[in-house]
């Protein structure tokens, strides 16, 4: 269960990223990857708090 909600993280955050690469624009670019990595952060965060909580499962 913790191994599946740590690669579901890794691959949104994969997906985001790749997304990103393929704007033309690259201001829009940058401000997306600015954004993935925040809420990159965000998502590993939570995915390490949510492991620390139930990995005595």
């Amino acid at each position: 269960m913790k191994k599946l909600g740590v690669i579901l993280c890794s691959v949104g955050l994969l997906i985001d990223f790749a997304s990103t690469l393929f704007e033309n624009n690259i201001r829009a670019f940058i401000h997306m990857t600015a954004y993935n990595i925040l809420s990159g952060s965000l998502l590993i965060y939570l995915c390490v708090s949510y492991y620390r909580k139930y990995k005595d499962w």
